[in-house]
């Protein structure tokens, strides 16, 4: 089990390391030249977020197309839509709701004292 867990280990910091040297902003700049009164922490988040940046963006580019940014734009609306449309609907449920008199609410509770009979038997 130590061997699997070690592997995993070292083929992620494998990756990790090729991905920096990929996707990294760094290229020929040393740390002295790039931290300009930061600390070391806010310039290796910085070198971080940058890498992370990159790496989406590139992968944005090669994978996402104009037929799939009009898809998904065509889907987001219509999720959208069915969205504000459940939302109206539910609106509109609850005012019908607040209007009815108290007896609707008694009678509510007498339909749910008669199925607790059923299960109690």
């Amino acid at each position: 089990m130590f061997g699997k867990k070690f592997l995993y280990l070292v083929s992620g910091y494998t990756l990790g390391n090729v991905i920096a040297n990929i996707y990294g902003s760094k290229k020929g700049k040393s740390e002295k030249q790039d931290k300009k009164g930061k600390s070391e922490m806010q310039s290796a988040l910085e070198a971080f977020l940058q890498t992370q940046k990159n790496l989406l963006s590139d992968i944005e580019s090669r994978l996402v197309s104009d037929a799939r940014k009009w898809a998904y734009q065509k889907h987001k609306d219509e999720f959208l839509a069915l969205g504000n449309n459940m939302m109206r609907t539910g609106q509109s449920l609850l005012a019908e709701l607040k209007s009815m008199p108290n007896s609707g609410v008694e009678q509510v509770k007498k339909q749910a004292k008669k199925v607790a009979k059923k299960f109690e038997k």
